[in-house]
């Protein structure tokens, strides 16, 4: 039976792969003729608690991090495509690096440090274009990488947990007394 366009996928994994190698060239990122990946988003950063909804808001993002890691580089890891024709959802993992060495970045100063970071967009797509987009990534070690917070295990690190850790207990007993 000869392929209909109703079956035929209009997003594929090699379509994604050439939006996301974009990245690098900035600019061409930026550029979405069709209007197919950033003009209606609905784009949610998890690690920031941050939701937007405009092509202005995801440009500024992105440039915002482009700016604060000039030479940011991302590597596509996998990517699975799944869903009805027209109503497909894609995951994305991916592995970024660069030099935090450029502007400050949600409020913090750049450090100069290097940062290799993974993580996953999660992407809903209506009609060949990003309905939705869940971006994923490991907050904590971007905060370490970039020396805002002590490296794993280090005498800062069982200091800082040590000291939350008192706290916590101390607010338990505090609870307690109170509750009697």
């Amino acid at each position: 039976m000869p392929e209909t366009k109703a079956q035929t996928k209009v997003v594929d994994e090699a379509k994604i792969r050439d939006v996301f190698a974009r990245f690098d060239s900035r600019e061409s990122f930026f550029a979405d003729p069709e209007g197919r990946w950033i003009d209606r988003p609905h784009y949610r950063v998890f690690a920031q608690n941050l939701e937007m909804r405009t092509r202005d808001e995801v440009v500024a993002w992105f440039r915002g991090l482009f700016d604060a890691v000039p030479d940011l580089h991302m590597d596509v890891e996998e990517v699975v495509v799944a869903g009805e024709p027209g109503r497909e959802r894609a995951t994305v993992r991916w592995r970024i690096t660069g030099t935090f060495s450029g502007s400050p970045y949600m409020g913090i100063e750049p450090t100069g440090r290097p940062v290799d970071i993974r993580g996953m967009d999660l992407l809903s797509f209506e009609d060949g274009r990003v309905a939705g987009n869940n971006i994923y990534y490991d907050q904590l070690t971007f905060a370490r990488q970039i020396g805002m917070l002590p490296s794993e295990g280090s005498v800062g690190d069982k200091a800082i947990t040590g000291a939350f850790n008192l706290v916590t207990k101390g607010r338990a007993a505090i609870r307690e007394r109170s509750a009697h």
